[in-house]
Formats: structure tokens, C-alpha cells, sequence
């Protein structure tokens, strides 16, 4: 994950041609909760590399002393693949990039205070409800 392609620049401006998007989020695509009691939010990086379009990237940070249900945003013929998960133990909070599972649905329940990486790829792997 270190060497993904849009997390390699210093800033999200235009680097030779290539660039990272970066849109905020938070239970709903596009309406990102900024309240000053705000304990939740997502973020999705997208853009393309000097290799062409790079993997997507859909963080979401809940700080909540709840679970809640984030929306993902659809992915073309691709799948959300579960990279990281704070609330899993030891070396199930991450998982080798080959590893990493689908997620089956348009949405995902993210743990109270724990933090979880999507990346976005092949859908491949068994499918993780």
C-alpha cells in the first residue's frame, strides 16, 4: 500500500500531467458530516499515474462509540477490496494486498472507533459479506 501510485505525491496538485483526486464523505456519498460533533468520515482518493488510472482508494475513519453503514461508491466492473480493518487483531488488520477480499455490498458497516481501507480491484477473491 505504501507504494501506491496516488498516495506517492506531497500534494493533490497537477504533477506531470497526473494528479489525485480526493472527495469527502460521510454516512451518504457527497455529504460529509463537518459539525464540530462530527465523529465520522470517508474519504475517496482517485486519479491517474504516469501508468494510467491507479487503484482507487475509500478510507473511512469512525471515531463513534457506534458502528455505522458507510455508502461506497460503485465501481464499474471493479470491487471494493477490504485492505485494512482496525477492529481486526494482530496480522488480520491488514491484509497482503493479493490477500484483500470483495466486499459484496454497495455499502459497509464500519466497527466503532476503528478505521478501514478499501482499495478498489479485481473481484477475484471469495467474497466477504
Amino acid at each position: 500500500m505504501k507504494d501506491h501510485g496516488l498516495l506517492l505525491y506531497d500534494s493533490f496538485l497537477l504533477h506531470h500531467g497526473h494528479s489525485t483526486r480526493i472527495t469527502w464523505h460521510g454516512f451518504k456519498l457527497g455529504q460529509p458530516d463537518r459539525g464540530d460533533a462530527s465523529r465520522s468520515l470517508a474519504m475517496h482518493l482517485s486519479g491517474t499515474v504516469p501508468q494510467g488510472h491507479a487503484e482507487e482508494v475509500f478510507l473511512i475513519a469512525n471515531a463513534h462509540w457506534e458502528s455505522h453503514k458507510f455508502e461506497l461508491p460503485r465501481q464499474e466492473g471493479r470491487c471494493w477490496n477490504r485492505f485494512v480493518d482496525t477492529v481486526l487483531s494482530g496480522d488480520n488488520a491488514i491484509a497482503e494486498h493479493w490477500l484483500s477480499r470483495p466486499l459484496e455490498d454497495t455499502s459497509h458497516r464500519t466497527a466503532a472507533r476503528s478505521v478501514v481501507v478499501l482499495v478498489a480491484g479485481a473481484c477475484h477473491a471469495p467474497r466477504v459479506p
